[in-house]
């Protein structure tokens, strides 16, 4: 069955991978432009699906590479240990960094192979939303559930890690003409705020985390 604490920390996890200005500048990007706003928007989420995919794959699996990879990445490793740290100096980054503007300019001609290839190479280089998705993997993986909760929590993570292209996807099928009104006060919110969000989560997981491997001492 589920365990509260794992559901709690991917709910988390998967809230502070969600918050991506820049993904989500691109997917308005490609719904406002003049042609084939859907096909390339959906081209562009294809991209974060195979990274999501990919995160999925290495997450579940690293334990099985070796022994000795199983060993350190363990609930108690070292590589457990190192992923607390790295969170922690994530957020620390994340609070100090300045917003910049993120280029949009994917080309206007649906070349769906391209801007797919684009969306996985945004998506795996955004470096916090990918520790933070890997993160809740390992939760999910280290929680030792049945495969339905676990491919329920899995499927969970993943939504939060594609939904700043998902939502503005689904928001411009369902309401084409609000779209724009829609979203755009979203952007300005994320482009704002995101960063003290994504801050908190990954100093206060990352915090946890560190305590729970003996690392630090509470």
């Amino acid at each position: 069955m589920f365990d509260i604490s794992v559901i709690v920390s991917v709910l988390l996890l998967g809230l502070a991978s969600a918050i991506s200005p820049g993904l989500l500048a691109i997917a308005l990007a490609l719904l406002s432009s003049k042609t084939h706003q859907k096909t390339k928007t959906m081209a562009f989420l294809l991209g974060g699906i195979l990274t999501a995919l990919l995160l999925v794959f290495i997450g579940l699996n690293i334990d099985d590479i070796s022994a000795s990879f199983s060993e350190f990445f363990n609930p108690t490793g070292m590589g457990t240990t190192i992923l607390g740290i790295l969170m922690v100096l994530f957020g620390v980054y994340s609070l100090i960094q300045k917003n910049e503007n993120v280029k949009t300019d994917i080309s206007v001609k649906p070349d769906y192979l391209r801007i797919t290839l684009i969306g996985f190479l945004l998506n795996i280089t955004n470096f916090d939303a990918v520790l933070l998705n890997f993160a809740a993997i390992r939760e999910i993986d280290n929680a030792k559930l049945s495969l339905i909760p676990k491919s329920i929590l899995i499927l969970i993570a993943d939504l939060f890690f594609i939904s700043p292209v998902l939502i503005p996807l689904l928001v411009y099928m369902f309401y084409p003409e609000k779209s724009k009104k829609l979203l755009e006060p979203l952007g300005d919110t994320m482009r704002k705020y995101g960063r003290y969000i994504v801050a908190a989560i990954f100093i206060g997981f990352g915090l946890y985390i560190l305590s729970r491997t003996g690392a630090l001492h509470f």
